[in-house]
């Protein structure tokens, strides 16, 4: 294993043996100095009688001691400053009290009748209730632990678990108790036991909850449906006071009986088969270890209460009036002589005063450190401050140098070197310990080809990877108010550590290694294929101190990072726990995503805070820190100075996007992208390529391209960066979207262009010579790149066909426009077709793609769009058909007529009725056809459309169809007869009244005609034609009609 993989798999050894009894000794009080006693007043002890109240408990919860009075709660803040909660209706259990945001605070309380919660705000020195919420329960409330974030869990007084949830939007308080028990024994167990809670506790770490009553102990854990579910019990001969959690590998609880002794419980997995009524069969099963006895000299009759907290228990005996703490797993002072004895020390204290509650106030991290409070009835009586031993060996030992040389002989060097570092943060300089210390620092050559790291650098391990676990644990916890400030402490502690431990490595060169080694490594020892001398001990040493000491520091760092994350209202990007990110891959990488993240909040607050600490920062996230903290403060210019002035460091951490997105969005008038790059190239033209591809990653939006591109073409010292830029330029194809940017910028700066075969080379001469205003060639050349035969986008040739019209305007070019666009028109149907059918395609999927790619890539003549168009009347392509028949004269009347239909065809397919089509038709076509417009179709279409032949004339004459074009129509309908399906009576009578129309001078030619076509088919000549009686009497009627006619 490597160095870094050896220290992820070690774990600290529990100095704890669970299957053996501990040592106990007992002091006293004067004689233990892991206890200081302290006389406190917190509060003024007639609070409670103005209240006309009295105390029965006091709780120490989050900094605020809160006194449970018969019908009312007082809270106490660390400034001594009380508020109260107005009566209640029954009695107070329990109660939790906690920060919820920077002003306001969530108290939960726990009643005989239900839980009521509560958003307090403290604004000005005050307090003021916001909301309140009250949710009745069927049993009395005994205990409330918080679980996690807006989870809280209820223990009820028949020992039964339930869930409350709480949500905080706000201002707005949510409350919702989940239903609760579903496992059948459970349900019995609240229906019908007997039991009474007398305490409970949650572990945060394994989820278990432990439930104590007058007759067991109770293991529940929580499942993943939400709910707690009751895993196993175990019976309790002796009565029972408290159970209380245990710091000890492999104990879960510790149960206090009244006697003083105490029972140490452990889960085991169980395989038991599942109990009559049962849905579940138990999985774990609670085991309890053998009782640790009190000392004999210690008199307890009756334990009331007892608390727990920085390793230490203390006990409070109700009948002798006296408390009794325990000092557990320590070395008692005067020092053993042997040097690992541990014991637990106990001392009894008489307080000659009656007690109704002990608390603790701790910090996490901290496992030797923090006072107990002893309340009465009116107040706190007694503060018991925890002792750490380093603060006990700097007293008492280390500051004399005589002391110190009995105190190392008395412990194993392991345990002295992890105490003094621990002492270090107190002050205490490790200078003076030197000697003896450096002593302790040499490695051992076990044989030739295997050493083990010294005493000491393994008392140094165990203390910073205790130290790491102690933080991790507080990061990974559900989040509370309070986190940010134990995170803070411990990272600091962590962070202190490595520098007194370092600083003191460095002076006496144990970090200084002059090989580097490839060594195999397993835990404390390592191995080589080649011979290990002292000196080449000396080095792997100082390697794996550095690795060591980077660890920690990294987790420090990253620790910080989540805490400011925290704050940022962002915790969940903090994605793995601390330890995963110091063993899995390169903490470096974290650190510097965990502060972009925190910068691309934009918070000035938090970036000042990154900018306090940035030196703890990897280079490429302090550039980042600087550059933002000047962005962010308005002062651009600066952060442009400081980005130029770190210009190499930026483009090596891959941070040039990123700085010149910053610097952009802040002030791109000043065009930081295009400043930095040209000082790139200025200080390494060889560094042109990086400027192209820098160049090529640049977004469009906003015309940051064209800006910076100007830019750097307005700086004349740089003429040989014209001609890589120009290149670069030409080299991409015409379908690029930049190339009409390209083209504008060559027209402008490079007149000088010289002719490619290229087709983009060919775009870039075209727009040169209209740049030097040679307007008849430069027509002439965007006209015939627009007409070539070459592969040239659709885009392009309508931009250089725009473009020669403009420099000279022929009617070669305008009809090259109008055909480009008419490509256009059909891509565009093809394509819509292709993305939104809802059946199948009018022709394979593969020959519309063809077809799509020709009209993209190709100019095509009139007759090959007119065909391609052709196949898709179906989607509209006949009105490509008829825009381009409106410029040609030459096509037949059936390829007019077949186009028309089809273009109807499609209208009313599309969801217009026949006469809207025909309609349609009639007024975008009519006006360019004319007397070409086949008139005879559209009536067709109509009458096959059920329209009779009155309406079909009326909607032509509505739509400016002339009389003329409308009798030549019908006339053809009478000659059809036969054929068509319609009323030669009514046709006749039709073309009658159009007659009647034209103008009298002209309608001789007409009336002539139809007296023709009339006698005609009444001697039967057409088409032996079988006339009905109908028919035969509008005909002579029309007859002697047009006789008659003036």
């Amino acid at each position: 294993m490597s160095i870094k993989e050896a220290l992820a798999a070690y774990k600290v050894p529990d100095n704890i043996d669970r299957r053996c009894l501990p040592e106990t000794v007992a002091r006293p009080i004067s004689s233990n100095y892991y206890v200081q006693t302290s006389f406190w007043r917190l509060w003024d002890p007639s609070l409670v009688s103005t209240f006309s109240e009295s105390c029965r408990k006091v709780l120490f919860k989050n900094n605020y001691h809160i006194l449970l009075c018969h019908r009312r709660i007082i809270v106490v803040d660390k400034n001594q400053q009380p508020f109260s909660f107005p009566p209640f209706s029954c009695a107070i259990n329990d109660v939790h009290i906690e920060k919820a945001s920077s002003r306001c605070l969530l108290v939960v309380v726990g009643l005989t009748e239900g839980v009521f919660t509560a958003l307090v705000r403290h604004e000005d020195h005050q307090y003021y209730v916001k909301k309140t919420f009250f949710t009745p329960t069927s049993t009395s409330i005994s205990r409330i632990h918080r679980l996690k974030k807006d989870l809280f869990g209820l223990c009820y007084e028949n020992c039964s678990v339930q869930i409350l949830s709480l949500q905080l939007l706000g201002d707005e308080l949510d409350v919702f108790l989940y239903k609760g028990i579903r496992n059948w024994y459970a349900i019995g167990l609240s229906l019908f036991s007997r039991k009474i809670h007398r305490d409970s506790l949650f572990d945060q770490t394994t989820g278990y909850m432990m439930v104590l009553s007058d007759k067991d102990l109770s293991l529940w854990t929580c499942a993943e449906d939400g709910e707690f579910h009751v895993q196993s019990s175990l019976d309790l001969k002796k009565e029972a006071v408290a159970v209380l959690p245990s710091n000890v590998k492999g104990i879960v609880a510790v149960v206090v009986l009244s006697s003083g002794d105490r029972v140490p419980v452990s889960v085991h997995q169980a395989s038991k088969r599942p109990r009559v009524g049962l849905l579940n069969s138990y999985t774990l099963s609670l085991e309890a270890e053998k009782v640790v006895k009190l000392p004999a000299s210690i008199s307890v009759i009756s334990v009331s209460h007892a608390c727990t907290g920085a390793n230490t228990i203390i006990m409070y005996d109700e009948l002798t009036m006296s408390l009794i703490t325990i000092v557990q797993n320590v070395q008692p002072l005067p020092l053993h002589e042997h040097s690992n004895f541990r014991a637990d020390v106990v001392s009894q204290i008489n307080l000659n005063e009656k007690a109704c509650s002990l608390s603790f106030e701790g910090n996490p991290g901290t496992s030797d450190r923090g006072i107990f409070w002893v309340y009465n009835d009116r107040m706190s009586i007694m503060g018991l401050k925890r002792v750490s031993l380093s603060k006990l060996m700097r007293e008492k030992y280390l500051n004399s140098k005589i002391e110190g040389e009995k105190l190392l002989a008395k412990l194993s060097p392991e345990y002295y070197a992890e105490l003094l570092i621990d002492a270090a943060l107190g002050g205490f300089p490790l200078e003076r310990v030197s000697s003896s210390l450096n002593a302790l620092l040499l490695p051992v050559v076990k044989n030739q080809s295997t050493l083990r790291l010294s005493p000491a650098v393994i008392g140094f391990t165990n203390f910073m990877i205790r130290e790491v676990d102690k933080l991790n644990e507080i990061c990974s916890s559900s989040s509370y108010w309070e986190q940010i400030n134990d995170i803070n402490r411990s990272r600091q502690r962590l962070l202190h550590g490595c520098t007194a431990l370092s600083t003191f490595l460095l002076q006496n060169g144990w970090l200084d290694s002059t090989t580097d080694l490839s060594l195999k490594w397993s835990c404390f020892e390592a191995h080589s294929h080649h011979s290990i001398t002292e000196r080449t001990a000396i080095d792997a040493q100082a390697q794996y101190l550095c690795t060591l000491l980077d660890l920690s520091k990294h987790a420090s760092i990253l620790a910080w990072l989540y805490m400011l994350l925290i704050e940022a209202g962002k915790p969940e990007l903090f994605n793995r726990t601390l330890s995963q990110s110091l063993r899995d891959e390169d903490p470096t990488e974290f650190e510097v995503r965990y502060t972009l993240d925190l910068l691309s909040c934009r918070d000035l607050r938090l970036t000042e805070k990154l900018l306090h600490e940035v030196q703890l920062l990897p280079p490429k996230a302090q550039l980042a820190v600087r550059i933002h903290s000047w962005v962010q403060r308005g002062k651009p210019v600066e952060a442009m100075k400081a980005a130029k002035e770190h210009a190499d460091v930026i483009r090596k951490f891959g941070l040039f996007e990123y700085v010149c997105d910053l610097l952009e969005q802040t002030n791109a008038e000043v065009l930081p992208t295009a400043h930095l790059l040209l000082d790139h190239y200025r200080s390494d033209p060889r560094g042109s390529s990086k400027l192209l591809t820098m160049l090529e990653n640049l977004s469009l939006s906003g015309g940051r391209l064209k800006q910076n591109l100007k830019y750097i073409f307005d700086s004349n010292d740089q003429s040989h960066l014209w001609d890589v830029i120009f290149n670069w330029m030409e080299q991409h194809d015409l379908t690029d979207e930049r190339i009409e940017i390209f083209a504008s910028l060559v027209a402008e700066y490079r007149k000088d262009i010289n002719f490619t075969g290229t087709p983009t080379g060919r775009f870039f001469y075209c727009w040169s010579q209209e740049g030097q205003g040679n307007h008849l060639v430069a027509a002439k050349l965007f006209g015939e790149l627009a007409r070539s035969s070459h592969v040239v986008p659709l885009s392009i040739r309508l931009i250089c066909i725009q473009h020669s019209l403009q420099n000279a305007s022929s009617d070669v070019d305008k009809l090259t426009q109008f055909l480009l666009l008419l490509q256009k028109q059909l891509i565009e149907l093809l394509n819509r077709h292709l993305k939104s059918r809802t059946g199948e395609f009018v022709c394979t999927k593969a020959e519309i793609e063809s077809d799509i790619s020709l009209l993209q890539q190709q100019c095509l003549e009139e007759r090959n769009l007119f065909e391609i168009a052709g196949r898709y009347q179906a989607l509209g392509g006949a009105s490509v058909q008829l825009d381009i028949l409106k410029i040609n004269s030459v096509y037949p009347e059936e390829v007019v007529s077949c186009a028309v239909l089809g273009m109807i065809t499609f209208l009313k397919a599309v969801g217009l009725t026949a006469e809207e089509a025909a309609k349609r038709v009639l007024q975008e076509y009519l006006p360019s056809f004319q007397e070409r417009f086949p008139i005879y179709q559209i009536i067709l279409f109509l009458s096959f459309d059920g329209k009779e032949i009155g309406e079909i004339v009326k909607t032509l004459l509505r739509n400016e169809v002339s009389p003329i074009a409308i009798f030549a129509a019908l006339s053809r309908l009478v000659y059809d007869h036969g054929k068509k399906k319609f009323s030669l009576g009514n046709t006749v009578q039709e073309l009658v009244l159009i007659i009647q129309r034209i103008p009298v001078e002209n309608r001789s030619v007409y009336i002539s005609h139809l007296l023709q076509c009339i006698r005609g088919i009444l001697v039967r000549e057409y088409h032996a034609v079988e006339l009905t009686q109908s028919d035969m009497v509008a005909l002579k009627t029309a007859e002697e009609t047009l006789i008659n006619m003036p």
